[in-house]
């Protein structure tokens, strides 16, 4: 999990490295028996100018022996709003596969840079490969293991579940076992959203049985997608172990359970209207023009010059009655969560996310920003009713009245939304412990082995002094020795320069000065005569041919004074050395806690070969 968690970090290649071995040195005592070779998704050439937002590392194991030799495939969990429109697509809506097909791309191709040939005929590999994932990448790394045989075994904690929807229009073989079963799917794949979801699920386990004995996860029962995977179209697939990391609060599961199946096909149309929007040229602007018939376009250029609504009236008009007829729909979906509000809220609160007050408030937020929705439809449907009536001497008149009334309207029911969802921000903290239980963090922290338990992606190990039990916090230790040593070599080398720079630009420089002056006093005393020229200084003209015979200069050049840095320098030495000595102190303390066999000392030992080379 530790090393899952690293993916979301975008370390450097010698970092990431760094950080697996230290994780393994603290986890075991010992130094990690392998070396490690690298490679990003982003060097892979398979997935060049590659669209569908996946990213991951592959990690290659090898000792000299070839004992170790094995492939961890790190995919990475929603990050961007690129996986989140991912998201929407292929797993609510069903319809999309692209980062699943890139996994497999991105395997194969580093399997082939770190030196394996791999016969394409053959499903089998000559080493384990295992892929490694959270969140959305359980998704990506369980389909493409299903559909492409890509991994040896799948390791997940919190993951996306499988999508029988997505493996419908994914994966060849499935579709043809479902289009033997529904041969009205030949026709018309989108009918297999009205088919009986619990029948789909029962056919998706028996088609893919064979591979579940190589899927292992790990799922908190309060992360926020345990609960969203209860409806229809994903299926909980492999050994699965179940915790229960935040026992303050029970999950959302059984609310989601509760939603109607007929609300979640609504969403999933709803989805299904916006992955196919969205797969045409034009992006964010053409998808708002399908789903609600608004021109992004248009009201741009109207809003850089009022001129464009006259020239252009017939696109506006159009525009009118395409969000007249497109609106009503979508707003029936939002309605669906409004009108619902006061069941939501209250199962929040029978879990004890929110509070009585909490509830009432969230109830009123909605059901006002439900109003302000409704308005702004009745006034889109009141312009296209007026672009309805006989056309007459005063039809434009009524057509550009009804659309300034609408635009001024717009803009305050604008601003009453803003208002609403300035006022949802107080509840940012209750939705970022919901999310917390979907973390890595909380799943480490709800384990705890003989001797040894998390804090967030931090080790602990227990001891015990004076009949009581302690935790240590290993990694928090071992960073601050490591840390503060490299902080305090790297003090004592500045002040090293610092001396370097003292000598070269103060003693150094006045050295220099010193001896030049005295050098120029030696020449004048030597050749008097050619300083002459300094009488025209005083306004005596070369007329007079007067000329210097000797010159007798008394010198005394002091000493520099409050340059004597010694006290300074030995200060700024001592501070390092006594640095040293408590780092080494608090160290000792540390092993001290533990008995021999805890490794400890080892442990402090090998992190500081590993950072410091």
């Amino acid at each position: 999990m530790r090393i899952i968690e690293l993916e979301y970090l975008d370390l450097p290649k010698e970092k990431y490295i760094q950080e697996i071995e230290r994780i393994y040195i603290e986890e075991t005592g010992e130094r990690l028996p392998a070396t490690i070779e690298l490679m990003s998704s982003s060097e892979s050439e398979a997935l060049k100018n590659d669209p569908s937002g996946y990213d991951g590392t592959a990690i290659h194991f090898v000792s000299e022996d070839k004992t170790i030799n094995e492939v961890y495939v790190v995919s990475e969990g929603s990050q961007g709003l690129i996986d989140w429109d991912y998201n929407l697509k292929a797993m609510l809506a069903g319809l999309d596969a692209a980062q699943a097909r890139a996994t497999h791309k991105f395997t194969k191709d580093a399997l082939k840079k770190f030196g394996f040939e791999i016969d394409p005929k053959k499903e089998d590999y000559p080493i384990p490969v295992i892929g490694l994932s959270h969140s959305l990448a359980h998704n990506n790394n369980t389909t493409a293991h299903l559909i492409y045989n890509t991994f040896t075994s799948v390791y997940s904690v919190n993951g996306a579940q499988t999508n029988y929807y997505q493996l419908f229009f994914a994966d060849r073989k499935f579709r043809n076992r479902l289009f033997e079963l529904y041969p009205i799917l030949r026709t018309d794949r989108f009918k297999i959203h009205s088919l009986n979801p619990k029948k789909l699920e029962k056919i998706a386990l028996q088609f893919y049985g064979e591979k579940a004995k190589n899927i292992h996860q790990d799922i908190s029962i309060d992360d926020p997608l345990y609960a969203a995977s209860s409806v229809r179209g994903f299926f909980e697939f492999g050994n699965i172990i179940k915790h229960d990391t935040n026992k303050k609060f029970p999950g959302l599961r059984e609310l989601i359970e509760k939603i109607p199946d007929d609300v979640v096909m609504q969403l999933q149309r709803h989805a299904i209207d916006y992955t196919i929007a969205s797969k045409k040229a034009g992006g964010i602007d053409q998808v708002l023009k399908d789903l609600v018939g608004i021109d992004m376009k248009l009201l741009e250029n109207i809003k850089k010059s009022k001129a464009t609504y006259f020239k252009k009236q017939a696109e506006f008009s159009e525009m009118v009655v395409n969000v007249n007829k497109k609106l009503p729909d979508l707003l029936k979906t939002v309605q669906i969560i409004t009108g619902n509000s006061d069941k939501i809220f209250s199962e929040l609160m029978k879990a004890g996310y929110i509070t009585k007050e909490q509830k009432n408030d969230l109830i009123e937020i909605f059901a006002g920003i439900e109003k302000d929705l409704l308005d702004m439809e009745k006034s889109i449907r009141h312009m296209d009713s007026v672009r309805k009536l006989p056309l007459n001497a005063g039809y434009m008149s009524a057509v550009i009245g009804t659309d300034v009334g609408t635009y001024l309207k717009g803009l305050k029911k604008y601003e009453s939304l803003m208002a609403y969802f300035e006022a949802l921000k107080k509840y940012e903290k209750i939705l970022n412990q919901i999310g917390h239980s979907h973390s890595i963090a909380e799943m480490l922290e709800s384990f705890q082995f003989d001797g040894k338990k998390y804090a967030g992606t931090d080790m602990l190990l227990a001891t015990s002094r004076g009949g009581r039990e302690l935790w240590v916090n290993i990694s928090a230790t071992i960073n601050m020795y490591v840390k503060g040593k490299t902080m305090l070599e790297e003090k004592k080398q500045q002040v090293s320069r610092f001396i370097q720079v003292l000598d070269r630009e103060i003693y150094e420089c006045y050295d220099q000065w010193r001896t030049n002056t005295i050098r120029k006093i030696d020449h004048m005393e030597q050749s008097p005569s050619s300083y002459t020229r300094l009488f025209h200084q005083y306004g005596f003209s070369p007329m007079y041919h007067r000329t210097i015979t000797k010159l007798n200069i008394h010198e005394n050049i002091s000493p520099m004074r409050n340059m004597d840095m010694s006290v300074e320098i030995n200060k700024l030495n001592e501070s390092v050395e006594r640095g040293f000595i408590y780092i080494e102190k608090y160290r000792k303390a540390i092993e001290e806690l533990f008995d021999e066999e805890m490794r400890v000392a080892q442990r402090f030992d090998l992190a500081e070969v590993v950072y410091n080379g």
